[in-house]
């Protein structure tokens, strides 16, 4: 029965050296992943915050549907650049990301402190 779903997948082997080279070989490419997906939340986190500065009613916007993104980084640099632009338009979004029970502390407090510095702010909504 093994040797039957190895050949199902492939010709992957259940047995030795093959089984061996086989699980090693996923272990590499799941280490690879790992790190590729990494490496673009850090870029995506990174791009949240040089979207804040632009302080554009485009960018703003941008951020917003960066509160979903998978990468927890992502979410709470795109919290911070929102109470950074100013635009209390962001508002309603940041509460829900403050709110949620299932978000990183990390991301509840930025989104919070976001909101925080937006019902202070003067600007309605960006050019």
């Amino acid at each position: 029965m093994l040797a039957a779903l190895g050949n199902a997948f492939g010709g992957i082997g259940f047995g030795g050296a093959s089984t061996s080279a086989a699980l090693n070989s996923l272990k590499d490419k799941q280490r690879s992943l790992e790190q590729e997906y990494r490496q673009e939340g850090r870029v995506r986190a990174e791009a949240a915050l040089k979207l804040g500065e632009l302080r554009h009613h485009l960018a703003v916007q941008a951020l917003i549907t960066a509160l979903e993104d998978k990468y927890p980084l992502v979410r709470s640099n795109a919290a911070r650049a929102l109470g950074a632009s100013g635009d209390r338009q962001a508002i309603d979004a940041l509460m829900r990301r403050s709110q949620d029970p299932k978000e990183p502390d990390s991301v509840r407090q930025s989104a919070s402190e976001a909101v925080e510095v937006l019902k202070h702010s003067h600007v309605d909504q960006l050019d």
